[in-house]
């Protein structure tokens, strides 16, 4: 019964009628609640509609179900990636290292989600360091230094940073 389900949801999905679709797998899932391909269909129809927060819920929900799962585990990652970015975009690079992590739980060697985050990391070091990388090429570190003229400056406004909480 669960397959025959499956089948009309795949049918609905390839005419872009999501929400039958979906519902035609949670019917699958009520016939067998461990369906894997069901719960794995789910989160591909959120992903198709760039639904990333339920797709991310619904492929968790298959992943449960087996952690291996090839399409649960790359569907998790592109929605988690996908939100990530938007965070990126909002100007929250709390929430998009949260979203970016969840995926190397999944995939560790992730390399969208490790640029990513060594992105956000860089500018971090940027603002702390008050220098981008391509002005520290080349730069004495006598003048990094805070006892340094051009260093002092640097490091007074960073702790001036610090003591007033924003860093």
């Amino acid at each position: 019964i669960a397959n025959r389900y499956i089948e009309i949801g795949d049918e609905y999905r390839d005419r872009e009628q999501y929400q039958e679709a979906i519902e035609s797998y949670e019917q699958a899932l009520n016939a067998d609640a461990g369906n894997l391909k069901a719960q794995a269909n789910i989160g591909t129809v959120y992903l198709d509609q760039e639904a990333f927060t339920q797709a991310v819920e619904a492929f968790g929900t298959a992943l449960q179900i087996d952690d291996e799962d090839v399409v649960s585990r790359t569907g998790y990652c592109d929605a988690n990636l996908a939100l990530g970015d938007e965070a990126q975009g909002n100007q929250d690079p709390e929430a998009a290292l949260g979203f970016f992590q969840a995926i190397l739980v999944v995939n560790p060697a992730h390399t969208d989600a490790r640029q990513r985050m060594a992105s956000i990391y860089q500018e971090r070091a940027e603002d702390l360091l008050g220098y981008t990388v391509e002005e520290l090429i080349g730069r004495p570190m006598l003048e990094l230094y805070a006892d340094a003229p051009a260093g002092k400056e640097k490091a007074l406004q960073i702790f001036e940073r610090f003591r007033d909480g924003e860093a």
